[in-house]
């Protein structure tokens, strides 16, 4: 006989289960930054790589365009949502940025929604979407619009995540039309995205370990094989695509194999705690550090780099003990599900280490890297919450009321300490990504470069005059 799923043995009164309109209202949190942005964001305006997808689909055509890659990205499901975007929303660029939050907001809930089916409680799922639903770290995720490929993706892995749940489960009902979307969610995360790649992968860890968490269910081979093969079929027509993007990749030396392993280290054990707690890892960036120079050793350890690299063992550690302690008291279902979240960032690392090792350590943890990160560290940072306040009741003997009370003003604050830059971050961006843009539109050369782009300033307002931007 089947047995039922894990849960976590839990003081009720300190976690409790997550009703669906307290998940609902928790989630909607996430929109707030919007609330409190909306004005800047209203300024911002087609930036850097929005102007190379706009150019492209007008040269070569929507329809070949579609199927070239983009960078390394082989992401046709995006490219034909971003252009229907354009048209639909008639060249708004506000219009494009709602769309980014839509899916965050969608995002934050079916984290939610996966948290409470893996067994965890109110604190985990409500820490979690503080941390994933208000961090300014995610301010370029959230603001630029060639941002709709990570999130689009991200949004057909949770959802098809989800339905891995209700399969496994064995849900009565309409069980056919489960397993057709859980095979085109797996598959559609992985044309929207390159690192959607690993959706399958990250899928198919999980089955394995809530399946043995459930004593192995009979129905379970079938559920594996079937992610397997859309795993395995995406991957093999995303790098049939993508071929003459990934040429450059075949032959690193050692130097550059040496870069790859610092830079995928430094995104999984800094990301997201060292951004936001604005620690001056960026500043690497000066000294153009792709690998450890060790020629280069005496002036290094004249400078930041010492200091720098302290800094960086010491958030490391924190990330580290806090995803150790979480896998340490969570047990089953959620134990499996915190698993594949880590198979997912170490994919990420891994990805993005090959991907952008040239560009410098100071970008491995740029804006645009926090959002998956966040998504996977979220979960652990709730787990340790809860453990700290079972400990005080368990050992310290504090009453259980006081403890309930300082847990939700800790998890209050935590909205509060990572939602509160983004006015001011938002204003910066908005001037250098919106009023900066338009005034080199109107003034500029019109036979010089754009400086966010790849086009010049002619070809920009020829796009601007097609696609009515604005």
């Amino acid at each position: 006989m089947r047995q039922s799923w894990q849960r976590a043995k839990r003081p009720q009164s300190l976690d409790p289960d997550v009703s669906t309109p307290v998940l609902i209202a928790v989630s909607t949190l996430a929109v707030l930054p919007l609330a409190l942005s909306f004005s800047d964001l209203r300024r911002l305006y087609w930036f850097g790589d929005d102007w190379g997808l706009l150019w492209d689909a007008m040269s070569a055509g929507p329809a070949r365009w579609t199927l070239q890659p983009f960078a390394e990205n082989f992401a046709p499901v995006f490219k034909l949502v971003w252009l229907a975007e354009v048209s639909i929303f008639r060249g708004a660029y506000l219009g494009m940025v709602l769309s980014l939050w839509a899916c965050h907001f969608l995002n934050v809930l079916l984290l939610g929604v996966l948290l409470r089916r893996a067994g965890f409680g109110l604190t985990v799922v409500a820490s979690a979407a503080v941390l994933l639903g208000l961090s300014w770290t995610n301010l370029e995720t959230l603001a630029w619009s060639p941002q709709l490929s990570q999130l689009l993706s991200l949004t057909f892995l949770l959802l098809a995540w989800k339905l891995l749940m209700d399969l496994l489960d064995n849900r009565a009902g309409h069980r056919a039309v489960r397993v057709t979307l859980y095979g085109v969610c797996t598959i559609v995360a992985g044309f929207c995205f390159s690192r959607g790649l690993l959706g399958g992968v990250v899928l198919a860890v999980w089955v394995v370990g809530a399946a043995r968490a459930a004593n192995w269910p009979r129905h379970f081979l079938a559920i594996l094989a079937m992610t397997l093969v859309c795993s395995a079929s995406t991957i093999a027509v995303a790098l049939r695509f993508s071929t003459s993007t990934l040429g450059r990749f075949e032959h690193l030396d050692a130097a550059e194999s040496a870069s790859v392993v610092l830079y995928a280290a430094a995104y999984e054990l800094l990301n997201p705690l060292l951004l936001g707690l604005r620690l001056p890892w960026q500043s690497l960036d000066a000294t153009g550090l792709t690998a450890l120079p060790f020629s280069d050793t005496r002036r290094l350890l004249g400078g930041p780099f010492p200091v720098i690299v302290l800094i960086a063992a010491i958030v490391a550690g924190i990330k580290v003990v806090v995803e150790l302690v979480a896998l340490m008291c969570t047990s089953g279902r959620g134990r499996a599900f915190l698993v594949a979240m880590l198979v997912f960032d170490l994919g990420n690392a891994t990805l993005l280490g090959v991907g952008r090792y040239h560009l410098g350590l100071g970008t491995a943890v740029s804006s645009r890297y926090q959002y998956v990160s966040l998504l996977c560290f979220a979960p652990s940072a709730g787990i340790l919450l809860r453990q700290v306040a079972e400990v005080a009741i368990s050992h310290l003997h504090v009453r259980p009321r006081v403890v309930e009370a300082a847990l939700a003003l800790v998890v209050a604050a935590l909205g509060v300490a990572v939602l509160a830059p983004w006015p001011t971050e938002i204003a910066q961006w908005a001037e250098w990504r919106g009023t900066a843009v338009r005034a080199e539109l109107a003034n500029g050369p019109a036979d010089a470069k754009l400086s966010s782009a790849t086009i010049t300033i002619t070809q920009a307002r020829t796009l601007v005059q097609v696609y009515d931007l604005h």
